[in-house]
């Protein structure tokens, strides 16, 4: 059962818990394989987002909130959401995804782990933006954005996409718009910068080079210190809305 967990001042110690006898290592990953691989939705200001432990995609089962085992006390809290934060990316859920059949609509009143965040933790987020051909992924995109300004969190680390969905003469105009897209204000607000160029059906060309400086160019804007860059190979995957042969190449600062 899970259940929305607002307030723990009433949570007491338990020193005596066989679970707290072990080793931090081997409870983190007690943590870990009881959260499973379910997608949750928690709450970001008034925004419904999700948390996952793989870049969100497919359609699994969607739980709202955290599992009340947290509950057990405040240690168990402390070092569980330590390692979900750890271990879960944070996206906006997709008004578009037929999945969710509504389950995204956060009923008035609810609020769901808000301890989830605040601006002293570490949060891996996810900007899709997959449907940014419609005003609904741009905006579901910006009310993502706005909520994590607001909440100004300090630790956060960035996973980002840049479809190159376009033939290859638009390559440099389609890379400099997802540029364009993470304003100024997002200058150094990262501690980890990743982005993913993906090309439709055609394998990598001589003509994403200027794509992959543009790339290196923001993910180090974003990042905004002198970290070194590392690139992974071109690998050839499925995806795209017909499953067809993609090839991606990630960029991380």
């Amino acid at each position: 059962m899970d259940s929305p967990i607002e307030d723990v001042a009433w949570l007491q110690p338990q020193s005596q818990s066989p679970l707290l006898t072990l080793p931090r290592e081997l409870r983190d990953q007690i943590y870990e394989s009881a959260f499973g691989h379910d997608y949750r939705m928690l709450k970001l200001g008034d925004l419904p987002t999700l948390a996952t432990d793989s870049f969100p995609i497919g359609t699994p089962p969607l739980i709202h909130g955290l599992p009340s085992w947290l509950l057990g006390c405040k240690r168990i809290l402390s070092e569980a959401l330590w390692v979900f934060r750890k271990t879960r990316r944070v996206s906006a859920i997709r008004p578009a995804a037929s999945f969710f059949k509504g389950e995204y609509e956060i009923p008035p009143g609810v609020s769901w782990n808000p301890l989830v965040f605040n601006q002293d933790v570490a949060l891996n987020v996810v900007v899709s933006k997959e449907d940014h051909s419609t005003i609904t992924g741009r905006e579901v995109d910006q009310q993502f954005l706005l909520a994590l300004k607001r909440l100004n969190a300090r630790n956060m680390c960035l996973e980002t996409v840049w479809n190159m969905d376009v033939f290859p003469e638009g390559y440099s105009s389609n890379a400099n718009s997802h540029s364009r897209f993470w304003t100024t204000d997002w200058n150094g607000r990262f501690q980890r910068a990743n982005i993913t160029i993906v090309v439709y059906d055609e394998p990598p060309t001589e003509k994403l080079k200027q794509v992959e400086e543009k790339a290196e160019a923001c993910a180090r804007r974003l990042v905004g210190r002198c970290k070194a860059s590392s690139w992974g190979s071109w690998k050839q995957d499925i995806g795209g809305p017909y499953n067809d042969t993609v090839w991606k190449k990630t960029v991380t600062v």
